[in-house]
């Protein structure tokens, strides 16, 4: 039965991979905007909701803000991208466009090496000299490790590319 359930599950996901690289029509496109549009905006909002309403840790709380605001800018921005033909047509173009294809897969292929070298250099700091950040210390350090690779990994191969 176990392998039986890994098979469905290794079924479901080839499908979902196979499907997120289809190229989709432009009014699946505006759909697919649409709907993520919503389900961004409608976490980010019951996230903020849960960080004011329930009690918790001041970080936690902070947390939950900061991501709850995130994901409902990530939405609004989604629906602003397919508001009128213009936009739509812009935004669809270049999802598609080959060497924004390349750029992307560039850049996650940088950003793994540059989170590979990031831990990498963590335990370096604690074999060789008994350097040890806490957990927390930890994740931020590579949390915004991985996010400025991101970003400045993207800005320099849209100019070289």
């Amino acid at each position: 039965h176990i392998v039986d359930i890994i098979k469905i599950g290794e079924n479901m996901l080839l499908c979902l991979v196979q499907d997120f690289n289809k190229k989709q029509s432009k009014e699946e496109y505006k759909k697919t905007q649409q709907t993520l549009g919503r389900l961004f905006a409608g976490i980010g909002a019951i996230l903020l909701i849960v960080s004011l309403v329930l009690p918790m840790k001041e970080f936690a709380s902070g947390f939950l803000m900061g991501v709850g605001a995130g994901l409902i800018i990530l939405g609004v921005a989604s629906f602003i991208k397919v508001r009128n033909e213009k936009t739509l047509t812009y935004h669809y173009v270049a999802t598609y466009d080959e060497r924004n294809k390349k750029i992307r897969s560039c850049v996650a292929q940088v950003t793994v090496g540059a989170l590979l070298v990031f831990i990498t250099i963590l335990v370096i700091l604690y074999a060789f000299w008994s350097i040890q950040l806490s957990y927390m210390m930890t994740l931020i350090v590579l949390l915004y490790g991985v996010i400025i690779c991101l970003a400045v990994s993207k800005y320099i191969l849209s100019k070289l590319l």
